[in-house]
């Protein structure tokens, strides 16, 4: 009987990815109860933790207390202030997954899992036990199946002028930079809703939603934008649909940099977090769609010339991203965690 401690935290700074990720993953794994043992969780978030029987708080270092008393018999780790220290304590009770994205400190764990464009096991080699078995790279991605079989967007018709793009902006679950209402000032202040139709996505945890809001309420009162100009949406559970329904997109690296590649919907993409950082470069490398910084997403005539490059760049960005992300990671990765933590 495998009773599952997941450890990661979802909040307003950090945003929703973590969470996200291992709820997709959390279906597939072979655990008779799976527990939520976190240091840090927005109350507004406890609506998407459905999947967790339990949801268990404390300070990190009484969380293997917390785990013993509760039965815990193995982990699954998701947590960037998480290092060899705890997880030495957790593995004391039973096996230990970790999913990692930065390589940059000691693990000590039987499983793990860096997706990471241009990972490679050897930047985790110096950093684990010698028994750890690492796989790394976007075959482990843990991404919605539902993305990849998404069918291939006609981006031709984008190279028409007769044609307007639909746009999709979306800076996740609690957005921390406020880059969907960067983008509206934009779009308002250029008015870029004459050349595209823009859809605006708020998270679950966002506080930007009523400011979206009035500020689109504003732009199509004084500016003329028609209702189908732009539109806010207050949460979407459902992003294959919204990927689905849009040609383009905005939005951070991270989980939805991934996310994006995979449902081959060509997109601008923002560094937010020190954790994204060098993520342009990998992007330019890959040919994986348009850098653009937080200050100059702000700016209407730098998003113009940045949507005006993804259009005449999209169909090679989508084919090289279907081509990174094949949709079959999640599964992957479930196969390798249930064989280590049974």
């Amino acid at each position: 009987m495998i009773r599952l401690g997941v450890i990661l935290k979802a909040g307003l700074k950090i945003g929703t990815g973590h969470l996200m990720r291992i709820k997709r993953l959390l279906p597939y794994l072979k655990a008779t109860e799976c527990v939520l043992l976190t240091d840090e969780l927005d109350p507004r978030l406890e609506p998407l933790c459905t999947p967790f029987a339990r949801i268990m708080r404390a300070p990190l270092d009484k969380l293997p207390d917390i785990a013993a008393t509760a039965g815990i018999n193995a982990f699954l780790c998701d947590h960037y202030a998480l290092d060899a220290r705890l997880e030495r304590k957790f593995k004391a009770q039973g096996p230990v997954a970790v999913i990692d994205d930065l390589a940059n400190r000691p693990h000590d764990c039987n499983l793990l899992i860096d997706q990471g464009i241009e990972r490679q096991p050897e930047h985790y080699q110096p950093l684990v036990n010698s028994d750890c078995a690492i796989f790394t790279g976007p075959d482990y991605a843990l991404l919605n199946p539902d993305f990849a079989a998404l069918p291939a967007k006609d981006l031709v018709r984008l190279q028409h002028p007769d044609q307007k793009p639909r746009v999709l902006v979306c800076f996740g679950g609690s957005d921390p930079v406020h880059g969907c209402l960067h983008t509206l000032r934009a779009i308002a202040g250029g008015k870029l809703w004459q050349d595209y139709s823009f859809e605006l996505i708020a998270g679950a945890g966002s506080t930007d939603f009523a400011a979206l809001c009035s500020q689109c309420a504003a732009c199509q009162e004084k500016s003329g934008c028609p209702p189908e100009g732009i539109c806010v949406l207050r949460h979407e559970p459902d992003m294959a649909a919204a990927y689905k329904r849009n040609d383009l997109a905005i939005g951070a690296y991270g989980v939805m940099f991934a996310e994006r590649l995979c449902a081959g919907i060509p997109a601008i993409c923002v560094e937010i977090a020190d954790n994204q950082q060098g993520a342009g470069k990998v992007l330019k490398r890959h040919k994986l769609g348009v850098d653009l910084s937080l200050s100059r997403l702000a700016d209407p005539h730098s998003l113009r010339s940045a949507l005006h490059s993804l259009c005449s760049e999209a169909a090679q960005v989508a084919a090289n991203g279907r081509k990174l992300y094949d949709g079959l990671g999640l599964k992957r990765s479930a196969a390798l965690i249930n064989a280590r933590l049974s």
